[in-house]
């Protein structure tokens, strides 16, 4: 079975367990993401074909599915397809028309697929292709991807290296990473592109400098590879990473900000001072619960950003990045004692909370 006829299954399946013809409220369902712009990753094992991202996918309704029944059909693809991560979300017909510039809403525009149901029903979706990406989508790319450098190994991995499927996905997330740099830095140009292969061409004329990275990144994630790498090869490419990562990320949020940015301590200044924090503060007075989930989100959040930071501190061990990693981690886990943990026990502590709450 080669790729397409891969696709091809695994879409019917996904058509059948669904079953949107004994359904009134599904008017289409969408995949998004790397299989939608037909650029998602495939390996070979033992002559079988498997893919590797997640698929994602969105019903576009008429009226709103129950957030118990979006479970249980997300529970009942992942148990039924071959695939590692499936996320499955809606949204309503009537909105796409309301739908502003963003990375997801463009690549949705652009680079998603209509598997069943109305073939146009994205282009009820009124942005344009040279629609300018606002900087503020750069604080949303950067949180997003902080998990790359927070999960994405063991916590002997930086002496014992990575072998087999532990390498993949490692190298898969350094390519992510990579990624989110290539995507910052069009948006900070006014080039975003949906397509994988669109950004390395722009990003090796605008941004010379990334051509090497970026080309390794491209052919890394359409074929992700098992090579085993030693420890010292996975602190190579893991600092030579995290260190592009952080100057362009921090470039882009002062860009959200109109101010100099270069810390994550400078960062939770402004972010909570800025006009959206303090409306969803003004909101939260009202629903105190919603409120103390999003704070909970964004602290996790910060507290990924200062183990990110941390990486490039002489001090690994009780400075007050960690401190706060700590802090948060107390706050909302029944850990025990973690205040003598260093740099990379926080982060495989960090990890493990943010896969048990996913």
């Amino acid at each position: 079975m080669g790729k397409k006829e891969k696709l091809k299954k695994d879409f019917d399946l996904i058509i059948k367990l669904i079953c949107p013809e004994l359904r009134s409220d599904i008017v289409s369902i969408v995949i998004y993401g790397s299989y939608g712009r037909s650029e998602g990753a495939f390996y070979e094992k033992n002559g079988k074909i498997f893919t590797y991202n997640d698929y994602d996918i969105l019903l576009v309704v008429s009226s709103v599915i129950s957030h118990d029944e979006l479970l249980n059909l997300k529970y009942t693809l992942t148990q039924k397809i071959d695939v590692r991560w499936i996320d499955i979300s809606q949204m309503a017909n009537g909105k796409l028309v309301e739908l502003k510039p963003s990375i997801f809403n463009y690549d949705l525009k652009y680079g998603s697929k209509v598997i069943w149901g109305d073939q146009s029903i994205l282009n009820k979706i009124r942005i344009g292709r040279f629609a300018i990406i606002p900087a503020s989508e750069i604080e949303v790319l950067y949180f997003t991807r902080l998990y790359t450098f927070i999960g994405s190994l063991s916590k002997d991995a930086f002496d014992n290296g990575v072998k087999e499927e532990n390498s993949r996905f490692f190298r898969y997330q350094m390519c992510k990473a990579i990624f989110s740099i290539i995507d910052c830095e069009l948006i900070l140009l006014n080039q975003y592109s949906f397509s994988y292969k669109k950004k390395v061409e722009l990003i090796s004329v605008l941004k010379p400098e990334l051509n090497n990275i970026s080309r390794w990144a491209l052919e890394e994630k359409l074929n992700p590879s098992d090579v085993s790498m030693n420890g010292d090869e996975v602190k190579d490419l893991y600092s030579s990473v995290i260190e592009i990562f952080r100057e362009s990320m921090f470039k882009g949020i002062s860009k959200c900000y109109n101010v100099e940015i270069k810390s994550t301590k400078r960062h939770i200044f402004y972010f909570y001072f800025s006009r959206k924090h303090v409306f969803l503060l003004l909101k939260g007075l009202i629903k105190k619960r919603a409120y103390a989930d999003y704070m909970k989100f964004c602290k996790l959040n910060f507290a990924q950003s200062y183990i990110m930071e941390c990486y490039f501190s002489e001090n690994k061990l009780n400075n007050y990045m960690l401190n706060y990693v700590h802090n948060q981690l107390m706050n909302y886990t029944d850990t025990g004692s973690i205040e003598s943990y260093d740099w990379n026990e926080s982060r495989v502590a960090l990890c493990q909370f943010i896969d048990q709450n996913r």
